[in-house]
C-alpha cells in the first residue's frame, strides 16, 4: 500500500455539525472577521 494512502485513510472524517459548520455563511463570515481583526491588531503592533 502507498504510504500517502495510508495517511489520507487515517485522517479524521469531519462530524455532521463539523459539516453544517463550515457550509454555514454567517459562521464563515464571523471567522473572517475575526480573521480580520487579528490581522489588523498585528499590522498596527508593527507600527
Amino acid at each position: 500500500m502507498d504510504p500517502t494512502q495510508a495517511l489520507i485513510d487515517a485522517a479524521p472524517i469531519p462530524t455532521e455539525k463539523q459539516l453544517k459548520r463550515q457550509h454555514n455563511m454567517f459562521y464563515q463570515f464571523f471567522r473572517f472577521m475575526i480573521l480580520n481583526i487579528k490581522m489588523y491588531l498585528l499590522a498596527k503592533k508593527g507600527h
